[in-house]
């Protein structure tokens, strides 16, 4: 953590993310102070600072293990989609590396490259069952209908790590995750990856997360409804509340997602939309507010399948 306390400015914190630099200012007299804060940053970025390359694999299998998080309560990093990142000593002395299916671990910072190796969760499942499972019915779930074809609002903020996740109430019954669809806003920039996130609930807040492996896939330019198929994931989805939603992982030039997200007022003034950046905490965004103040969710659903042994 990087503080300062000048005469007439006071920054309430300073910290370094990637290589953008953010500054909580409670003071609008800071002109004639930018130029000592500018000198105080670059000056610590100049001296003692080191880069490596942090390569995370799995530690059965050897192989790359893409989109890893790595943070600390200052910064959040993800690898590329070959399991390697780069990481610099500025206020990081250590990071939790964590990923979907695996069990997180601690890097210290040693400043020279690095392999991490990361193990694979152990599961406890349910007694396999030998005959197949006989589906009743399919139930859809969310926004959908002629009445959302479009909107007028959106979510652009696609940065790298970045997740967004909708509330659903569970269903008492055994059920399976069928398919995914959410509203792309607006025409994107080429290819984007995105990580499928589904998450258990706690309180009415995401918990943990309900999959068992990195669900990645790719979404094209066009704008409209966006649909994945998980059927040959066989997700099965808790009788009690729970979170569907994605992570934004970047385009295919590893820059930040150009992706907008749909949003609706059609969830009679419940706010159900949640969000997180690498590192940070799961919260709800209360100022989207659409049309005479009504608030604004995610456009997402689901179709689930009911089933019975």
């Amino acid at each position: 953590m990087c503080l300062a306390k000048l005469s007439s400015v006071n920054i309430v914190s300073c910290f370094y993310k990637t290589a953008h630099f953010y500054c909580l200012i409670n003071n609008e007299n800071v002109v004639k102070n930018l130029a000592f804060i500018f000198f105080l940053v670059f000056s610590n970025l100049g001296f003692g600072q080191n880069t490596c390359i942090v390569s995370i694999k799995d530690m059965q299998t050897k192989e790359p293990i893409p989109y890893v998080h790595l943070y600390n309560n200052y910064i959040g990093v993800i690898s590329n989609e070959f399991g390697k990142a780069e990481l610099t000593s500025v206020c990081a002395d250590s990071l939790v590396v964590s990923s979907i299916g695996y069990m997180d671990k601690v890097l210290m910072f040693s400043g020279s490259d690095t392999c991490l190796y990361l193990k694979p969760k152990a599961y406890i499942l349910d007694e396999i069952k030998v005959s197949p499972k006989k589906y009743t019915k399919s139930i859809r779930l969310g926004v959908y209908g002629r009445e959302v074809r479009r909107t007028r609002y959106r979510a652009c903020k696609g940065l790298k790590g970045y997740s967004t996740v909708l509330f659903f109430d569970g269903i008492h019954s055994k059920n399976t995750l069928s398919e995914i669809s959410f509203f792309v806003a607006s025409k994107s920039k080429g290819n984007n990856k995105l990580r499928l996130r589904i998450l258990d609930s706690n309180d009415g807040a995401p918990n943990e997360d309900l999959c068992t492996e990195s669900i990645i896939f790719d979404i094209n330019k066009e704008k409209g409804w966006q649909t994945l198929n998980l059927r040959s994931f066989d997700i099965i989805l808790p009788s009690h509340p729970f979170f569907v939603g994605i992570e934004f992982l970047g385009d295919k030039f590893g820059s930040n997602s150009s992706l907008c997200l749909g949003l609706t007022p059609k969830y009679k003034n419940k706010n159900r939309t949640w969000v997180k950046n690498i590192g940070g905490f799961w919260h709800q965004l209360a100022f989207m507010k659409g049309k005479r103040g009504k608030q604004l969710n995610l456009m997402i659903n689901i179709l689930i399948e009911t089933y019975r042994d």
